[in-house]
């Protein structure tokens, strides 16, 4: 599947897609939905910090509501 992906489609776009597909914890789903929920701002206006968060939210989700952090 991947592979046939890749040559469909560049991976700048892979990656897009994914990006606003993908599970952000706390029913954010992609990360415009993300960015509004978590910082209130476009995800065009994150911050390389709040960028880094939702980046690393991706890896567990469920760690931003064990740690108190959820929206």
């Amino acid at each position: 599947m991947a592979l046939t992906l890749d040559s469909e489609m560049p991976k700048d776009e892979i990656l897009t897609n994914y990006l606003n597909l993908v599970y952000y914890g706390d029913r954010a789903y992609g990360v415009e939905a993300a960015a509004q929920h978590y910082f209130s701002v476009p995800a065009a206006d994150l911050t390389i910090a709040q960028s880094a968060l939702l980046a690393g939210i991706l890896a567990d989700p469920a760690m931003l509501a064990a740690a108190g952090l959820s929206a």
